[in-house]
């Protein structure tokens, strides 16, 4: 389906601009991230949730996606002088950068982006096991108690913070996102709900996405201000429209803005924004680097020249590099044989 690689082209050029300093929410882009990985990661687990080899070829496939790109990855910050080896080092190669972060006497650096790395690794120890033991019954209990749960724990929490950082990085913070991709999965097994909700979907993207427009026109309304009326609402409105577009995108494949999403450019950044998410902080700093050893003057220009090395290095690293290692991983998985999804829910 590539207008879910469109989306994810969405999701990292958001990120991309925040960097930049010119797409004020292009945090959002994770939290898009988020509800990708959570569909995607619900429709394999439920298809082989009851194979006897369920846990071996889930892992193999999560690690040799995940783990190619990150080695470089910290090659490169380290020669940047942005990563020192002792304990908080470590704690970022563990997954644990999602609560170094949000400590306040930690800066703030190249490292950070791993912190959404580690909030989906904790989602994939967690949820094969309740995928593979629980009804579907149960798991849309569950999935549905976190949606609601979630924001209330970031309003309650909030006032009792000191900074934004905690309810932005720690991973019960950020689990309903994860759910809410999980809960449409879970919904686009049925047929029944697949026409009604192909008829409401993009309406209610369009809706959520103005909501969150009209907020923002209050001053208050932004994560780093620590703000409870964001806590409660601003986190939900984003991962609201992402679900609402994400169907949309399954079940209208022919529609105008499906097709605009499956243009083969957007769908070919969105087949490398991994890469793109980690490599393109440090060839900034290269590209910083470079025009301060030559004498040129820092400014956006330079960082976005940083960005397009960025995206022509994760592409030569997912050709070359990540994708050979992709292909083993593949073959050496053991095969599913559990009952088959619909088409739209494989990968």
């Amino acid at each position: 389906m590539p207008q879910l690689d469109g989306m994810r082209a969405v999701a990292i050029v958001l990120v991309l601009g925040f960097h930049l300093g010119t797409i004020l929410f292009g945090w959002s882009g994770v939290q898009i991230f988020f509800v990708l990985s959570g569909f995607l990661i619900t429709g394999i687990l439920r298809r082989a949730r009851n194979d006897h080899y369920f846990w071996r070829p889930f892992y193999i496939r999560r690690v040799t996606r995940i783990v190619p790109p990150l080695i470089i990855f910290f090659v490169l910050v380290t020669l940047n002088h942005q990563m020192t080896w002792g304990w908080i080092g470590l704690a970022y190669v563990f997954f644990l950068a999602n609560f170094i972060q949000a400590m306040p006497d930690i800066p703030l650096n190249d490292v950070g982006v791993t912190w959404s790395l580690a909030v989906e690794e904790h989602f994939y120890f967690i949820w094969p096991l309740a995928v593979r033991h629980l009804s579907r019954r149960s798991l849309f209990w569950v999935c549905g108690g976190i949606i609601v749960l979630s924001p209330i724990a970031r309003a309650v929490a909030t006032p009792h913070l000191s900074t934004w950082r905690p309810v932005y990085y720690w991973t019960p913070f950020q689990l309903d996102g994860l759910a809410l991709g999980a809960l449409i999965a879970l919904l686009l097994e049925m047929e029944g709900n697949r026409r009604w909700l192909a008829k409401i979907s993009l309406p209610l993207a369009a809706l959520f996405l103005c909501l969150l427009i009209v907020l923002h026109r209050n001053p208050g309304f932004s994560h780093m201000q620590n703000s409870v009326l964001f806590a409660g609402t601003g986190y939900s409105l984003i991962l609201l429209a992402s679900g609402a577009l994400l169907v949309h995108l399954v079940l209208c494949g022919n529609s105008p803005v499906s097709k605009c999403l499956a243009w083969e450019p957007f769908a070919f950044l969105g087949r490398i924004s991994y890469g793109v998410y980690l490599f393109h902080y440090p060839a900034i700093r290269f590209a910083e680097a470079s025009a301060l050893h030559l004498g040129i003057p820092q400014s956006r220009r330079i960082r976005l020249a940083g960005v397009c090395f960025g995206i022509l290095a994760s592409w030569l690293s997912f050709t070359l590099y990540e994708s050979p290692i992709i292909a083993w991983g593949r073959r050496h998985a053991q095969p599913l044989s559990g009952p088959r999804l619909p088409g739209f829910l494989r990968s």
